[in-house]
C-alpha cells in the first residue's frame, strides 16, 4: 500500500453490521490490514456504551500515533472525510442495545464539537486527482459513529493525550448491499474502498511524522 512513515502505528477501528444489514463494509476493510506492524485494527459494536469502552479499553493498552474510524453511511456516494464530531446526539434508530437517544448531549461539560486537525481539504484534492472518490464532509450524524467519534477525543483530551489526532471515515455502501434497496442508491466498491484508505493512512502517517 506504500510506505508508512518510521515509527508511526494507527489504530484503524469499525463497526459491526447494524439496523438489518448483513455485512459492514468498514468491518470488511479491516481485514485487509490485520498482522500488520503499522496498523493495528479493532472491531467496535453499534453501540453507544460498548463501543465506547471497547475503545477506551484498547487505548489503555497501547496509544497509537493516529486513530482513524471507519463506519457505514448507506445512501452517500462517496468516501466521506468527516471534519466535525459534534457533543450531541439524536435519532430514531436503536443501538445494538436497544438504546434510542434523543436530543442530548453526549457530555454536558464538554466542548460543543471536536475539529479535524488534518488538511482534509487538500486531502481531497490529492485523492481526487488520483481518481478516488472522496468528499469533506461536515456533519457524521448523531447516531453512534458521532458519539464515539466525540467520545474518544473528549476521552483523549481528558487523559492528556490531545495531540493524538482522530478522523473519521465514512463510506458508501457496497454493491451487494443494494439488493432490495432504490435503484439509485449509490455504493462503491470494496476495492475503491480499500485503495482509498490505503492512500488516506499513508497521508496520516505523514501528517504525524511532521509534527513530532
Amino acid at each position: 500500500m506504500g510506505s508508512f512513515h518510521e515509527g508511526t502505528m494507527i489504530l484503524l477501528t469499525g463497526f459491526e453490521p447494524f439496523l438489518g444489514e448483513r455485512i459492514n463494509p468498514s468491518e470488511k476493510l479491516l481485514a485487509f490490514y490485520d498482522g500488520r506492524s503499522d496498523v493495528e485494527t479493532c472491531l467496535l459494536p453499534v453501540s453507544y456504551q460498548r463501543g465506547s469502552t471497547v475503545l477506551e479499553r484498547r487505548l489503555k493498552q497501547r496509544l497509537p500515533s493516529a486513530i482513524v474510524m471507519l463506519g457505514q453511511a448507506g445512501g452517500r456516494k462517496e468516501i466521506c472525510l468527516e471534519r466535525v464530531a459534534l457533543n450531541f446526539v439524536d435519532s430514531e434508530h436503536p443501538d445494538q442495545d436497544s438504546k434510542i437517544i434523543h436530543e442530548r448531549r453526549i457530555d454536558p461539560l464538554g466542548p460543543p464539537a471536536f475539529v479535524s486537525s488534518f488538511p482534509l481539504r487538500e486531502w481531497q484534492k490529492n485523492l481526487g486527482d488520483g481518481g478516488l472518490p472522496v468528499a469533506v464532509s461536515n456533519s457524521a450524524g448523531t447516531y453512534v459513529c458521532n458519539y464515539l467519534y466525540f467520545q474518544i477525543q473528549h476521552w483523549l483530551t481528558e487523559n492528556q493525550h490531545k495531540q493524538i489526532p482522530v478522523l473519521f471515515i465514512h463510506v458508501p455502501y457496497l454493491p451487494e448491499q443494494l439488493l432490495g434497496k432504490d435503484a439509485s442508491t449509490p455504493a462503491i466498491s470494496l476495492e475503491v474502498m480499500r485503495q482509498t484508505i490505503d492512500r488516506i493512512l499513508i497521508l496520516i502517517s505523514g501528517f504525524v511524522s511532521k509534527q513530532e
